[in-house]
C-alpha cells in the first residue's frame, strides 16, 4: 500500500495517496490542487479550492488579491500547512492547512482533502474575506438538498451570466470518463455566498484526455469568513474536496456532507 502523505520540494508539495494524487504550489495558492490523478489516471483541466482574498462582504467586492509567498510552511503526515503574512493591500494574515481525510466507511470512499483557512488581522476592524475557487470539467452538476432525507437537484450551468447557488453548499460532479464522482462542499456556517459560472469547452487540441463534447469547464466560487475581522480574533473556514466511487446516490453525498457538519470546530491552526 502506498504511503499516504505530502512530499515537500518547495515551492511545490505533492500529495500521494492510494486513489488520488495532486500538487500544490505554495507560492500560488490561488491555483489550489492541480496536476490531479484519480485512480492513477490524469484528471486534466482541474484546479481545486484555490484561495484569494477580497475586500468587502458583498458579492460585488473589490478585485481579488493573491497571497504571494508563504513566510513559513511544513508538512507532517496527512497535513500540509503554509502561513501567509499580511501586506499593505492585504492586511490579513492567513494560515492554510490542507489535510488528507481518513476514509468514510459508510460510502464507496476513494479520497478526500480538507482545506482549513484561518485569518487574523492587527487592525481594529477589516472587511475582507477568503474566496475559494475551483474550475473543472463537468458534464452534469447536482446540488444536495436536505440531509435527512436527502435528494440531488440538477443544476444547469447554461446561464452564461453565472448561476447563484443556494440550499446546501455541496455539489456533485459525476464523471462519465471514470468510475467515480467528485463532491465539493463548504461548511455552511463559514459561507458568505457561493456561485457557479460556465466556462469554455473542456477539451483542448493535443490534450491526451479528450472529454466528450458535452463537457464544459465550470467555475465554483465560495466567499468565506462570515464575520468582520477584528484584532485578536481568529476566523476560520472549512471546505472539502472528495472522491467517491460510482454510482453515487444522494445518500452517499449526504453522508460525506454530514461528516463535515458533524466535525468539531477546529482548534489552533
Amino acid at each position: 500500500m502506498r504511503d499516504e502523505s505530502w512530499q515537500m520540494e518547495f515551492p511545490t508539495v505533492r500529495l500521494q495517496s492510494e486513489a488520488f494524487e495532486a500538487t500544490l504550489h505554495l507560492k500560488e495558492p490561488e491555483k489550489g490542487l492541480e496536476d490531479c490523478r484519480v485512480l492513477s489516471q490524469p484528471w486534466e483541466g482541474v484546479n481545486l479550492l484555490g484561495v484569494r482574498v477580497a475586500a468587502g462582504l458583498g458579492r460585488e467586492s473589490t478585485a481579488e488579491i493573491s497571497l504571494g509567498e508563504p513566510a513559513d510552511y511544513f508538512v507532517q503526515g496527512r497535513y500540509c500547512v503554509a502561513l501567509y503574512p499580511g501586506t499593505d493591500d492585504r492586511p490579513v494574515e492567513l494560515c492554510l492547512r490542507w489535510r488528507l481525510l481518513p476514509p468514510i466507511k459508510e460510502v464507496n470512499w476513494l479520497a478526500g482533502v480538507e482545506l482549513l483557512v484561518s485569518a487574523q488581522t492587527a487592525l481594529l476592524g477589516l472587511d475582507q474575506h477568503a474566496v475559494l475557487a475551483s474550475h473543472l470539467p463537468a458534464i452534469k452538476i447536482q446540488q444536495l438538498e436536505g440531509v435527512r432525507p436527502s435528494c440531488l437537484r440538477e443544476v444547469s450551468p447554461g446561464d452564461p451570466a453565472g448561476l447563484r447557488l443556494g440550499a446546501e453548499p455541496c455539489l456533485l460532479f459525476p464523471q462519465s470518463v471514470g468510475s467515480w464522482s467528485y463532491v465539493e462542499m463548504v461548511h455552511p456556517a463559514d459561507l458568505v455566498w457561493a456561485e457557479l459560472r460556465l466556462g469554455p469547452p473542456s477539451s483542448k487540441p493535443g490534450s491526451p484526455t479528450t472529454y466528450p463534447s458535452e463537457y464544459r469547464t465550470v467555475l465554483t466560487r465560495y466567499a468565506t469568513l462570515t464575520e468582520r475581522l477584528e484584532k485578536g480574533i481568529i476566523l476560520r473556514a472549512r471546505a472539502r474536496a472528495c472522491w467517491i466511487g460510482s454510482p453515487t446516490p444522494p445518500e452517499a453525498v449526504a453522508t460525506v456532507y454530514r461528516h463535515l457538519l458533524d466535525s468539531p470546530p477546529p482548534l489552533g491552526l
